[in-house]
């Protein structure tokens, strides 16, 4: 019997998404990415979150709000490190990236992020990725991962709200 436990990764969109008020969110995301994280953690999946996402995520945030938002996500989501693994990983992704057409100006440098974050994710052994930026998913792919957006609709939609 094979009791491996599932492991995802969210990139710092669908963390954003997460943390914010339903109310502010017309088309829909923010309910998405919370039925997608709940469900999963529900479902006992082992939620990554590479620590640059968090970064990511987290620069432009003031430290009182950091904290809320650790307090919100601290029980569901495990932070995957950037380790020697996952920059060797990094490494090989970002020579992919970085061979795609960009245009707009630090194109270059957002490549290179995107690189990393997938990187960890893969070193700490999620095998599918959840995003809804397509070179993200492109370059999880390329990892060896399945790359997927958030959910259109959750299956249990007209069941009521949870």
């Amino acid at each position: 019997m094979n009791c491996a436990r599932a492991v995802v990764s969210i990139d710092s969109q669908v963390l954003g998404w997460y943390v914010q008020d339903p109310s502010k969110n017309s088309d829909g995301r923010i309910r998405r990415a919370r039925w997608l994280i709940d469900d999963l953690a529900r479902e006992k999946v082992q939620i990554l979150l590479p620590s640059l996402a968090l970064s990511e995520f987290l620069h432009p945030v003031d430290e009182i709000d950091r904290r809320a938002i650790w307090a919100t996500v601290a029980e569901v989501l495990h932070i995957a490190p950037h380790d020697a693994h996952a920059a060797e990983i990094g490494a090989k992704l970002a020579v992919l990236a970085l061979a795609r057409p960009r245009s707009e100006p630090g194109d270059r440098q957002v490549a290179k992020a995107d690189a990393q974050i997938v990187a960890s994710a893969k070193a700490a052994g999620a095998t599918v990725f959840y995003s809804d930026d397509q070179s993200c998913r492109a370059l999880a792919e390329a990892a060896g991962m399945e790359a997927r957006v958030l959910p259109d609709i959750p299956p249990n939609l007209f069941d009521g709200d949870k």
